[in-house]
């Protein structure tokens, strides 16, 4: 059985950026997971609840002991070592570069005109919660524009 607590609007933001001039190059991707210090005191304060919601008399028919991490990690200091050595991404993550102004209706991006952007970079807030949704409504939006795209001149 397993219990995870997931802090889904981290103040935390990496940055991918492009090892060089070879397209086929993979970009230089830096998470910076807990890259400020809040996000660091949330999951601390995220991880301590769900050991008291798996001690609960309920679960002690299906409940041995916590395997994982177990019982000596205690501590902030321990907390913080463990979930550095094991944590996962939650697999959401977005955009491929910022935008600019995200309220363009033309998806357009700002400072190259035949460039068009049609991603999670257009969402100015990140969702708390799975980005496939509005992922797809931007695509739906691309897709109702696509007419209207095709036909813009770009000077």
């Amino acid at each position: 059985m397993t219990l995870n607590a997931a802090w889904l609007s981290p103040r935390s933001r990496g940055q991918v950026r492009l090892r060089s001039s070879n397209p086929l190059a993979s970009p230089h991707i830096e998470f910076n997971d807990w890259g400020e210090a809040e996000d660091v005191r949330r999951s601390i304060a995220g991880f301590r609840p769900d050991r008291l919601i798996m001690a609960q008399a309920a679960f002690r028919p299906l409940v041995w002991n916590e395997a994982h991490p177990g019982n000596r990690v205690t501590t902030d200091d321990d907390i913080i070592e463990c979930v550095c050595r094991h944590a996962e991404a939650d697999y959401h993550p977005v955009g491929t570069c910022r935008m600019g102004d995200a309220d363009d209706s033309r998806l357009r991006f700002r400072g190259i005109d035949a460039q068009r952007i049609c991603d999670s970079a257009l969402m100015q807030s990140v969702v708390s919660s799975s980005t496939i949704a509005a992922a797809t409504m931007i695509a739906k939006l691309a897709a109702a524009l696509a007419d209207i795209i095709r036909n813009d001149h770009v000077i």
